[in-house]
């Protein structure tokens, strides 16, 4: 399966509070994502790779494209799922996440 790629202008973004900080969160067809990452507009690949890994672990993963660059969400769905009993490797948790997220340059 392939992270799916939507313009940014689609979708909602809004901010939310866990785990004593402000994150950020977008609305895509009725999920809710958190920001896992954003990546310059010259970034895209390694944007993409990103979303791939965490595809392959599982995690549904949507990336914005903007004028900016590039962000990769995570479903807030799979961060509150207890991991299954498989080898592959644990799903995130919104807490192992950047507190702080700042555009990749590369």
């Amino acid at each position: 399966m392939l992270p799916i790629v939507v313009n940014e202008e689609l979708v909602h973004r809004f901010n939310f509070y866990l785990h004593t900080s402000v994150k950020q969160g977008m609305r895509h067809q009725d999920e809710l994502y958190a920001l896992a990452q954003e990546f310059s507009q010259t970034a895209r690949l390694t944007a993409y790779q990103k979303a791939c890994e965490l595809v392959e672990q599982g995690v549904p993963v949507v990336v914005t494209a903007s004028s900016v660059g590039y962000a990769v969400w995570v479903s807030l769905r799979s961060l509150t799922q207890v991991p299954e009993k498989t080898t592959r490797q644990p799903k995130p948790t919104l807490s192992s996440l950047p507190s702080r997220l700042e555009l990749c340059s590369a």
